[in-house]
């Protein structure tokens, strides 16, 4: 019974929100980019997006991802 208690607190918390960095989330998402043209590109954007939604309103959150995606993304290109 402990065991099963256990297991099930482990898969509650990993199954919980992460809460991201701008620099995180707009490292992933430049590398979602990268895939851009392939098939995984559609799961990579949509999890992109459903990510960022719990940031919408937090507007200095937002322009720090911005600015970081820019300096991700253009020393890609």
């Amino acid at each position: 019974m402990r065991l099963f208690a256990v297991v099930f607190i482990f898969f509650f918390f990993s199954c919980t929100t992460k809460q991201y960095t701008p620099q995180e989330m707009a490292h992933e998402a430049c590398e979602c980019l990268k895939l851009s043209n392939t098939p995984e590109f559609l799961d990579c954007d949509l999890e992109i997006k459903e990510n960022l939604q719990a940031y919408e309103s937090n507007s200095k959150w937002m322009g720090e991802f911005r600015d970081e995606l820019l300096r991700y993304c253009i020393s890609y290109w």
